[in-house]
């Protein structure tokens, strides 16, 4: 009975191109203005565009998340979040492109808020620190010093004011899901003094009416000196402002359906960015009106990176060939080679005994398989020749080999592992 033996997984990567003219694209992310341009995350890479729209180049391009950039005052730098090594952390990249740098390396989730109105550090909010439960703002250094927390108890998102005298923060996370929540659990726009260290809360500071509190999340530094903030007020997520005394709050967008999301302001202060329906919009501070910005993308799209199929019978354990044409699969004791590509290719059976073969692993050169068999009686290293069939025992240990045989980079040489020893 011949046997079909298929990988269990296999990857392949589709390139094509959208049409010239392509049509305005959906789900950009996290769109920050600055100097005439605007950045913002399109499948999951970095783009920077002219603030219409207009001339959108690729910053980053990388299978990883980036996301949240944020200009530097100077227009010269951008700071963005990505999962790149991991977990979220902080990067920075020269606007014209190049390797971006990371400066933090925490195994916490690091998210970038803005810089410093200097352009000297980068405020990020993060899940580090000595309390269990919440953390304070952090700093870094562009050049990727060691992160500093700053003055608050805790803090989510925040910005400091372009004069460096306030900084407008959330203690805690929004919880943009909760559509329509009214209680104490909503966040609030606290200020705090960096000079004297006095922290004050600016909104919903009416304890008693707290049945009424909505969501005010996202401060904003405004050139007008009014902190602009995204809030659920009117039943719907929109832009408002307050001033720093808390008196002037007032209404400023009135998007009627799905509402304002991760809105950003640019380093002076002057252009409001936000998500809406899917696209991204602008507004001029003080006193514009919103406006949505088209983005059109002619782009090779990072789409079927990866395709997961199923196999109609069961492997044991599999390893590619260096150029990904084969792979060495183990199956009830013995060992095939297999087509990556069903369709071209022929299956070859490397062992066929009645001792146990286990653990394949092709060389760097792709000529032979290195594999452990019981077959002298004891588990040992065997090799296999590609070109002439041909299989040699190498080891002579009396041990249980545990693992899979290491090659040398040159493929001259064999590591393994037995009695817990290399």
């Amino acid at each position: 009975m011949r046997m079909r033996i298929f990988p269990a997984v296999l990857i392949t990567a589709f390139v094509f191109t959208l049409p010239a003219n392509a049509d305005p694209i959906k789900f950009a992310r996290y769109p920050h203005s600055s100097h005439g341009q605007i950045a913002f995350s399109y499948h999951g890479d970095i783009w920077v565009a002219d603030n219409d729209g207009d001339n959108a180049r690729r910053l980053t391009a990388h299978v990883a998340n980036d996301t949240f950039p944020r200009f530097s005052p100077d227009g010269q730098w951008i700071a963005f979040t990505s999962n790149r090594m991991g977990n979220n952390d902080v990067f920075v990249v020269s606007v014209n492109g190049g390797v971006p740098q990371q400066l933090t390396f925490h195994t916490t989730s690091d998210t970038v808020q803005y810089w410093t109105p200097d352009g000297e550090r980068i405020i990020f909010s993060t899940s580090r620190g000595t309390h269990a439960f919440y953390a304070p703002l952090y700093s870094v250094s562009r050049m990727g010093d060691l992160p500093v927390p700053m003055g608050m108890d805790q803090g989510a998102t925040g910005m400091i004011s372009q004069d460096g005298r306030l900084v407008a923060f959330n203690r805690y996370g929004m919880r943009y899901w909760r559509k329509g929540y009214r209680g104490n659990s909503q966040t609030d726009i606290w200020l705090q003094d960096l000079r004297s260290g006095e922290i004050s809360q600016l909104t919903d500071t009416d304890t008693g009416r707290f049945r009424e509190h909505t969501q005010d999340a996202y401060p904003m530094w405004g050139a007008d000196g009014m902190v602009y903030f995204m809030s659920e007020r009117d039943g719907i997520f929109n832009i408002w402002k307050i001033a720093p005394d808390g008196s002037g709050l007032a209404q400023v967008t009135d998007h009627g359906s799905d509402g304002v999301q991760y809105p950003s302001i640019s380093p002076d202060g002057l252009t409001i960015n936000y998500e809406n329906e899917f696209e991204v919009w602008t507004l001029a501070v003080p006193g514009g009106a919103p406006e949505r910005i088209s983005i059109d993308l002619d782009f090779d799209p990072k789409n079927n990176m990866v395709e997961y199929l199923r196999s109609e019978s069961q492997a044991d354990s599999f390893y590619p060939s260096p150029k990904g044409r084969y792979l060495a699969v183990d199956y009830h004791g013995e060992i095939f080679i297999v087509p990556t590509n069903p369709d071209v290719g022929e299956k070859t059976q490397v062992t066929a005994s009645g001792w146990r073969q286990r653990t394949a692993v092709w060389s760097p050169d792709g000529a032979r398989l290195a594999y452990i068999s019981d077959e002298s009686g004891d588990q040992e290293v065997w090799v296999y020749d590609v070109d002439t069939g041909s299989s040699t025992r190498l080891s002579g240990h009396e041990s249980e080999k545990t693992g899979r045989p290491i090659w040398s980079p040159d493929s001259s040489k064999l590591a393994f592992s037995a009695f817990n020893s290399l």
